[in-house]
């Protein structure tokens, strides 16, 4: 009896404890739904609104699809108001939020929608967020912002036009792969940080806006895992002129034009020496190059290596890349530069280069551009 007691008892406090639960996490919602529903709005077509990277913008949202595309706003809000809301849709996506004055930090938007943002009271300053997790499988999307109706109206103004411009286009390694592990564990979205790779870090350096094609294992004329030629979603040269990975949709290359473009591929056709073909990488290479050049005819292109290549890859990569450079800045008059990275072996997810190591490399590259633009 005493036993059935204890046991009555027992299961009595778990269903109190349950609703009482369930009654707190109901009023927490509600109390987001009730601060959403009394917010204002500020769409994500506002005027105001700047966006870096191919973004496709329709009256649903602001598609983003490759890391590094961002997100800016420059605000200032009253005494007393310090907060924004940004509303994303829920995948897994993770987003680098960067505000003036303020320790960067990252967020993933798979379990909520909306974001506050803390920003300087009575002070103006300008919020960033970034993708930095590749979002072309799990079609990230942004709303707007948003904040409290009883506060006045934001003042809003869109962020200046950069001096510079850099474009990048790459594979895993400008993604910022793994970079937030030294384990060498297998990938997740989670690792991953384009804010923490070279790409950005060099951009940074130079206060430059910076557009990124960049898809984890493509290559030239194959990607990772293929033996003769892309299968799948097509190779960089497929895809370049298109608004991203295997749309239906081409990029407006008016929208953008670079100073300084960097091409750093063939990482991915080297995976397996042994059935690598030299012949097909370099014409295919040719045509990334006559589509690049086409559209951005007085822009200076950096050709890369690394840095993940070994030995025998970078001896067959190395002479091509060097023969392309040579015939495109004696021939066609265009500005052509090779650098080539440290090889290492990277400590982050699946050997790529870790944060620390990523950061290595834009130490390399930045004195090299520095010298390009004296020139």
């Amino acid at each position: 009896m005493k036993t059935k007691f204890t046991i009555l008892i027992f299961l009595a406090y778990m269903i109190n404890s349950f609703v009482c639960n369930a009654q707190n996490s109901q009023c927490d919602r509600q109390q987001i739904d009730c601060c959403v529903i009394s917010s204002g709005k500020i769409p994500h077509t506002d005027k105001n609104i700047r966006y870096d990277g191919r973004v496709l913008i329709d009256s649903t949202a602001a598609h983003l699809f490759y890391p590094g595309t961002s997100i800016s706003v420059t605000v200032k809000g009253e005494k007393g108001w310090n907060w924004l809301d940004a509303e994303f849709n829920r995948v897994t996506a993770y987003y680098w939020i960067e505000v003036d004055g303020n320790e960067p930090f990252k967020i993933c938007t798979k379990d909520t929608s909306f974001y506050r943002i803390p920003i300087p009271s009575n002070k103006k300053c300008t919020i960033k967020i970034t993708l930095v997790s590749e979002g072309i499988y799990h079609n990230p999307e942004f709303y707007g912002f948003s904040w409290c109706a009883e506060d006045p109206f934001p003042d809003l103004s869109r962020p200046a036009d950069k001096k510079l411009k850099f474009e990048f286009i790459g594979n895993s390694i400008t993604c910022g792969y793994g970079t937030e592990v030294t384990d060498r564990s297998p990938f997740n979205d989670s690792t991953s940080n384009f804010c923490h790779g070279y790409a950005y870090r060099t951009a940074q350096a130079f206060d430059a806006e910076c557009m990124v094609v960049a898809r984890s294992g493509i290559g030239i004329y194959r990607n990772y895992g293929e033996k003769d030629s892309a299968l799948y979603y097509g190779c960089m040269p497929d895809n370049y002129e298109k608004l991203w990975l295997d749309s239906p949709h081409q990029w407006d290359f008016s929208k953008f034009t670079p100073d300084v473009l960097f091409i750093n591929l063939g990482t991915n056709d080297t995976w397996e020496m042994s059935s690598f073909n030299a012949e097909r990488y370099e014409r295919n290479f040719r045509k990334l190059m006559n589509s690049v050049t086409s559209h951005y005819p007085k822009t200076t292109i950096v050709l890369l290596t690394g840095s993940m290549m070994g030995p025998e890859a970078l001896a067959a990569v190395k002479p091509i890349l060097d023969k392309i450079q040579k015939d495109y800045t004696t021939t066609k008059k265009q500005l052509v530069y090779r650098f080539d990275f440290t090889p290492v072996a990277g400590e982050g997810a699946d050997w790529h280069p870790s944060s620390a190591q990523q950061e290595a490399m834009s130490k390399e590259l930045i004195p090299f551009v520095k010298k390009i633009l004296e020139k």
